[in-house]
């Protein structure tokens, strides 16, 4: 879903700072940066102040929270409620990756995959919850910010 307010798009721009940018490997640099590209295409916000769209999105990292920022207004997505939900996930991915890798019967993987989509979903409300002070977004932009942010923390596990 895509937020048009006049024919346009929420976002006008989103940008990733140059300390999150240089911080980050290669691989996880162009991940994010497809990431970033989706959320601006096809996020469906509206800052709760009042301020019509379209919005230019900077986003940070810092040591305990994915930071958001448009204009004044700093809405940060907190690491800790999200920490146990991100392990458990990723153990979902590497299980369904096995059990590909492992030819194993396609109702195990589709299962797998299922209960992982169900987990995104659920990373995807926590975070829907934490930016219900600042702004509303749907469902797809906050899952759009989950994976962000998972590939984002998977990188400081490292």
């Amino acid at each position: 879903m895509t937020c048009n307010v006049g024919g346009m798009t929420a976002l006008k721009t989103v940008t990733l700072t140059a300390e999150l940018l240089d911080k980050l490997p290669l691989g996880v640099l162009q991940d994010c940066q497809t990431i970033a590209g989706e959320i601006q295409r096809d996020a469906a916000v509206m800052l709760l102040d009042g301020t019509p769209p379209p919005y230019d999105l900077m986003i940070s990292l810092t040591d305990t929270a994915l930071l958001l920022q448009i204009g004044s207004t700093e809405m940060p997505i907190h690491f800790s409620p999200l920490r146990r939900l991100m392990i458990d996930y990723d153990l979902m991915i590497g299980a369904h990756g096995s059990a590909l890798r492992h030819h194993a019967p396609h109702s195990r993987s589709e299962a797998i995959d299922m209960g992982r989509r169900a987990m995104h979903n659920e990373g995807a409300e926590m975070i829907l919850k934490q930016l219900a002070p600042y702004l509303t977004a749907d469902l797809g932009t906050a899952r759009l910010l989950f994976t962000l942010l998972f590939l984002l923390t998977q990188r400081r596990q490292a």
